[in-house]
């Protein structure tokens, strides 16, 4: 009987389609329905949900990575796989989707992207500060610029970030980096360094410069422009005049300072330089640097060449030397010494005023 059921029941259905002409079939129609029909969407449904909820996990591990970086400090241990110049310090700070610190002499910033883990830098630019020692600190740090610019992907746990290159060759190796992160910021209100207005003083025809001066007759100011205004670093002692539409910025008290001609927005994000814009940077050397130290580190430094050489008089009466230089682009510095500290003016671009500048160099007991 069941046989002969089946046999019907094969010769009447033969699609789960076919109408039934029993209760009984009724029944296995639908049980065959549910089975052949329904059962693949449930799988279907079940596997999309699966996957959104991984896509979701794996880009939330990505923002927690980005977030990991973010507010970090860093200090480099090792470049391209070799250890760094004693007494230079190379740093990397993160932001939300910035990174900043110093490549050793200059200052730097960029964008960079995260994406798993690749990592990439963009929009790479720095300050134009020219620091002669130790020897080799500026090729260093082209070296490490040129690294952090071709960063491919990265490698971060505890203590330690990696940059990697294209290859997977290990480019910058950092460490966590406990100082703090504020070095050459803007000053603050509390900090001890002043630009006031004060009167120019009076213009006199300027000699010739010659390669020696015999004795030490203060050189006044030579066509000022009509305006001034003193640049004073109370924490070192030491005041000169700049143009009075001039700024300064990226000033560290007793250490530092940048002095230029143009805002300090226009070159942020890179862009060729405008030969008319000026910048200058003033240096105090630390105590253990004299005078002449200084100067035998600039004559013996490979990386620079020495077009001139000039001694000129400030008119404070003290001496000092003037160089004009090759090296990262044609500069110009001035070297002195003021309340027992060598201070060195280096300016880029526009060099029309640079003696004007130099030769105003002062202590700030003398104004």
């Amino acid at each position: 009987m069941e046989m002969s059921m089946e046999l019907s029941m094969l010769t009447n259905y033969k699609g789960v389609n076919a109408q039934p002409k029993r209760l009984s079939d009724l029944r296995i129609l639908r049980e065959r329905r549910l089975s052949g029909h329904l059962t693949v969407p449930i799988r279907v449904i079940f596997l999309l949900a699966v996957l959104s909820a991984l896509t979701i996990v794996l880009a939330a591990c990505q923002d927690e990575v980005a977030n990991d970086l973010r507010g970090t400090a860093w200090e480099l241990t090792s470049l391209s796989e070799s250890g760094l110049l004693s007494d230079t310090t190379i740093t990397l700070e993160f932001s939300d989707d910035e990174l900043t610190g110093s490549a050793g002499c200059n200052r730097y910033g960029a964008t960079y992207q995260i994406s798993g883990n690749s990592f990439t830098v963009s929009d790479l630019h720095a300050t134009e500060m020219g620091c002669p020692e130790p020897a080799g600190i500026l090729e260093q740090e082209q070296t490490y610029l040129a690294a952090l610019r071709s960063a491919d992907s990265f490698q971060l746990s505890d203590h330690e970030f990696e940059i990697l290159d294209e290859a997977g060759a290990s480019h910058l190796l950092f460490a966590t980096h406990g100082g703090a992160t504020t070095t050459n910021t803007a000053v603050t209100s509390d900090q001890p360094v002043v630009i006031q207005n004060v009167p120019v003083p009076t213009a006199m025809p300027d000699p010739t410069p010659a390669p020696e001066v015999a004795t030490a007759t203060p050189v006044p100011l030579a066509d000022p422009p009509s305006a001034y205004e003193r640049y004073e670093d109370l924490a070192a002692g030491v005041s000169l005049f700049i143009p009075d539409e001039w700024i300064a910025t990226q000033v560290v008290p007793g250490q530092s300072a940048i002095l230029q001609s143009y805002s300090e927005t226009k070159y942020i994000g890179g862009g060729a330089r405008d030969p008319a814009d000026t910048k200058c940077d003033l240096t105090i050397r630390p105590p253990e640097v004299d005078l002449a130290s200084h100067l035998e580190q600039v004559r013996s430094d490979p990386t620079i060449t020495i077009l001139s050489e000039t001694e000129i008089v400030l008119q404070s009466g003290r001496p000092g030397i003037s160089f004009d230089l090759e090296s990262l682009g044609r500069h110009r510095s001035f070297a002195t010494e003021v309340n027992a500290s060598v201070i060195v003016l280096t300016c880029y671009g526009e060099l029309t005023l640079f003696d004007e500048l130099a030769r105003s160099i002062q202590s700030s007991a003398e104004h």
